[in-house]
């Protein structure tokens, strides 16, 4: 269990007629993170002719071939490249996310899904450690095997085809954070451990 701060009073204005956002943010490298998969799935979200904007938000050695293939593909007005951004402005780039997307190989519970989940955030992640702690199937989110490019990319679709889905999700993702990384309840926990 991680303590994540949750914003109080904190009110998602959903819009049913704005182009899905989906957020990725972490460091732009292959070892570990597999961000050399991102050039993949956005090829698969193309394939499909989805409509979406694609948010990535790091730095590393994949954020050349993202730059190349984008640019390559004129896709400037899908996916978006903001480079790494300061710790304080992730609440407002989470706010402005509709699904949160992981493709690491391996990782310890992702802080980054914990932070986005509490902004409505949809997870759909490979089954790195922790997942399926936060994530349940069908009712908040999905996990897909490591490297199934494909089984992201048709999660994702599920989730642009259904709004009311999107909605629901991201709501019980919410709820899941505010009771299990409440920082108030976690220090609390960890005085009575002690």
């Amino acid at each position: 269990e991680q303590p994540i701060p949750i914003e109080q009073g904190y009110c998602r204005k959903w819009n049913s007629e704005e182009t899905v956002q989906i957020g990725y943010a972490a460091r732009l490298v292959r070892q570990q993170k597999r961000a050399d998969l991102l050039v993949d799935l956005i090829a698969y979200l193309e394939l499909k002719n989805l409509d979406y904007v694609f948010n990535i938000a790091g730095e590393g050695e994949c954020a050349y071939d993202l730059i190349e293939y984008v640019r390559a593909n004129k896709l400037d007005k899908k996916v978006r490249l903001w480079g790494r951004l300061p710790k304080e402005e992730m609440p407002d780039f989470w706010k402005k996310q509709d699904i949160f997307v992981n493709v690491s190989e391996y990782e310890g519970t992702s802080l980054s899904m914990l932070e986005a989940m509490s902004y409505e955030c949809v997870p759909v992640t490979t089954d790195v450690s922790g997942a399926a702690e936060f994530i349940r199937e069908n009712v908040n989110g999905y996990i897909c095997k490591v490297g199934d490019i494909g089984g992201v990319a048709s999660c994702v679709e599920k989730l642009l085809g259904d709004r009311r889905k999107l909605i629901s999700y991201g709501q019980q993702c919410r709820k899941i954070i505010q009771e299990r990384c409440n920082p108030e309840q976690y220090i609390d926990y960890w005085i009575r451990y002690i």
